[in-house]
């Protein structure tokens, strides 16, 4: 019997992460007074930890082997510093001195019984409100004749596409910097179930309170700053100085009405690997509407109010190897809903899907191997309808991504992985080096480059571009 384990883990090794994160791009603040206060801050896009599988990574499972076995302790301790190309307002913080410490225990027990907890402490010098004390997972589970049971605050990842996955809706994540969320998934407290019957594996899932991402502060420089002058309401050829209310929050009732569920269907069948899910419950980013605005003869104030809709997610991933290639692909169906107000100006339905093809190339420079993957993202709308492109929702209307990854010796590795988006032609670019410095120690240089035309999401942000150290030791 497969048996569910734990979704998070400190292990930079995981097989086929998709480092390049995309998941960060679900966030941006795209609030301009009288035209953009209705749109969408969420691109629906999330990171699988493993494509193909279901994010848990862990191994442990109710022990056999005796007192030794039945209790595991790890984690990671991790040094990071960011440094931007350009700095353009004293108001922000560019860069980033941080530290991260994360310990994880894992326990059986007993046979059928097992224990999992995740804690991260966070001190970033550079950016004080970064810091926290975080408990990232907390749950126990109960494995039975063909059913196992999570409950717990816990982390799940659905899809099986690399990095961009539209089924994968059922945890919010720490947006505080839009190209760094690895290890920034925010677990919910959930009751999880994985029925096995023969081939089929059956998952329900019920989350009974609703939790939203962590937006950027106001001092990030993947805030957006609001204008600080809008025209004049009685003379166009003017402008007059407009000033905001504290930013207003409707979040969800927190009882049995607001609760979240899910269900999934998957199956193996001749090396397919597919399922088919459904999901109901709330868009973690808001939505933001304007509120009435008050007028004085020489300025404006402005309040402007966030508010999470529903929506209800029918989606489906599959996985197959053709020969020396691998296939992976998922889509979703998206229908949004009303939010509490009833007033926010909502969406027609749409589909987004991710198609991708990969290999690897055995000895292609020297003894070094080669990862190439290709993907094709695009949305298919049920109206004639063009969205702006810092709408999130609608993020990736017609996509190429692409990673290329290669062994240096034993001990080194270099990537390159982006993201082009043909309309309206801008993209994002991080080639990254990694090398082994001994037995669970690493070193990463990175950088991230954005550009292209300013009207795109990358090519407004094209003033960000960074690179950045990372020294990480995994025990």
């Amino acid at each position: 019997m497969n048996q569910m384990q734990h979704s998070k883990s400190g292990n930079a090794n995981r097989p086929g992460r998709a480092s390049l994160r995309l998941g960060c791009i679900r966030f941006g603040l795209a609030v301009v007074v009288g035209g953009l206060f209705n749109q969408p801050l969420r691109a629906q896009t999330a990171p699988a930890d493993s494509p193909g599988e279901d994010g848990d990574t862990t191994e442990l499972t109710p022990a056999e082997d005796g007192p030794k076995a039945r209790t595991q302790i790890k984690g990671f301790a991790e040094f990071d510093q960011i440094s931007y190309w350009k700095t353009r307002d004293d108001q922000k913080v560019y860069g980033r001195n941080q530290g991260i410490l994360q310990l994880e225990i894992n326990s059986a027990l007993s046979k059928k019984i097992t224990f999992f907890g995740g804690v991260e402490l966070r001190e970033d010098v550079a950016d004080r409100s970064r810091n926290r004390v975080f408990l990232d997972e907390s749950y126990v589970n109960f494995f039975l004749k063909n059913l196992d049971l999570r409950l717990g605050k816990q982390i799940i990842t659905w899809g099986r596409a690399d990095g961009i996955n539209y089924t994968n809706n059922l945890n919010p994540v720490d947006y505080s910097d839009l190209l760094d969320t690895e290890d920034e998934t925010m677990g919910v407290f959930a009751l999880r179930s994985k029925y096995y019957l023969k081939a089929w594996t059956l998952e329900g899932i019920v989350v009974p309170v609703f939790t939203p991402s962590i937006l950027p502060q106001s001092n990030s420089p993947w805030f957006r700053d609001l204008p600080a002058a809008v025209p004049h309401p009685y003379d166009s050829s003017k402008t007059i100085p407009v000033s905001y209310d504290p930013l207003l929050t409707l979040l969800p009732r927190r009882d049995w009405r607001s609760a979240q569920w899910a269900g999934r269907i998957a199956k193996t069948i001749a090396g397919l690997d597919f399922s088919v899910s459904y999901y109901r419950g709330f868009n973690d980013l808001p939505r933001f509407r304007q509120l009435p605005p008050r007028f004085s003869p020489d300025s404006v104030r402005v309040v402007i109010q966030a508010e999470f809709n529903r929506w209800q997610i029918w989606g489906a991933d599959l996985a197959a190897s053709l020969g020396k290639f691998e296939l992976r692909g998922e889509g979703a169906y998206f229908i949004p809903k009303a939010g509490a107000t009833n007033e926010l100006v909502i969406d027609k339905p749409y589909f987004q899907y991710v198609v991708g093809i990969d290999r690897t190339f055995s000895d292609a420079i020297g003894s070094n191997a080669v990862f190439v993957l290709l993907q094709w993202i695009q949305e298919v709308n049920t109206t004639d309808v063009t969205y702006s492109s810092q709408d999130l929702n609608h993020l990736f209307q017609r996509s190429v991504a692409a990673r290329i990854e290669c062994g240096l010796g034993n001990y080194g590795k270099l990537s390159v992985q982006g993201i082009y988006n043909l309309k309206p032609k801008d993209y994002y670019l991080r080639p990254v080096f990694t090398y082994q410095i001994s037995d669970g120690l690493n070193a990463t240089v990175m950088a991230d480059i954005l550009g292209g035309r300013p009207e795109g999401f990358f090519g407004s942000y094209g003033n960000n571009n960074r690179i950045q150290a990372r020294l990480k030791y995994n025990f």
